[in-house]
């Protein structure tokens, strides 16, 4: 069994770091994800790496699921940079996340997950779209992506063009890293409603935040949620 943190107070507490000399004679460090906490942690066991004489390569750390803090880009200050902190861990993600940096790069994700995911067949009759630019950054090869139109922030809408979609598709699959409310997500699909009212339309994200409902998720031919966070 590999080592990993661990915290007093059955593991609710603060960092216990009696177990560091374990995890660097492991090798490896594997994490659920990277909240405010492990983030904590991980400062904490790259910090006593820089006292380690020995120490002179980057630690591998697996990440399991959702790494925080990666979607500030648009913000005053993403607050992503302060992963620059962690310099002497090699961080490898196993799940999509929202943005790639020099230290956080996010998985990729193939249509052969997603449709398996979902439970739909593979073919030439299935479209894939992406709910924002961002998606480019976590699927394996292109695909139209709707673009969300900003007012200090506050999303007004989104524009998609419908011209690529070819004659014969079928279905159509949403993709997007998080569901939140569901309201942008509603845009596009309305828009896709208004042209294509017969076409199936399935809904794809690696996680949600818990506060979309059930009706939200009704309108889809089916869905795959993901993680919650």
């Amino acid at each position: 069994m590999f080592e990993t943190f661990k915290y007093y107070k059955r593991g609710q507490g603060e960092l216990d770091t009696s177990n560091f000399p374990s995890i660097l004679e492991q090798g490896v460090l594997h994490v659920d994800t990277i909240d405010s906490k492990t983030f904590v942690s991980l400062l904490a066991f790259n910090s006593w790496l820089g006292l380690q004489r020995n120490f002179i390569n980057k630690f591998p750390v697996n990440v399991s699921g959702y790494v925080e803090h990666l979607r500030g880009d648009k913000d005053l200050y993403p607050v992503a940079n302060i992963y620059q902190l962690l310099h002497l861990l090699d961080i490898t993600c196993f799940q999509i996340q929202h943005e790639s940096t020099d230290k956080i790069k996010s998985a990729l994700i193939s249509a052969f997950t997603i449709e398996n995911s979902l439970g739909i067949t593979s073919g030439n009759s299935i479209q894939y779209i992406g709910c924002d630019a961002s998606v480019e950054k976590f699927t394996l090869g292109t695909l139209p992506c709707a673009k969300k139109v900003r007012v200090n922030g506050k999303v007004l809408r989104v524009d998609l063009s419908m011209n690529s979609l070819a004659p014969d598709t079928t279905a159509i699959v949403l993709i997007d890293d998080i569901l939140g409310g569901g309201a942008t997500v509603q845009m596009l699909y309305d828009i896709i409603r208004k042209t294509h009212p017969d076409l199936d339309i399935y809904l794809w994200v690696q996680y949600n935040e818990g506060i979309h409902t059930d009706e939200f998720l009704s309108q889809f031919k089916g869905y795959y949620i993901g993680d919650l966070i």
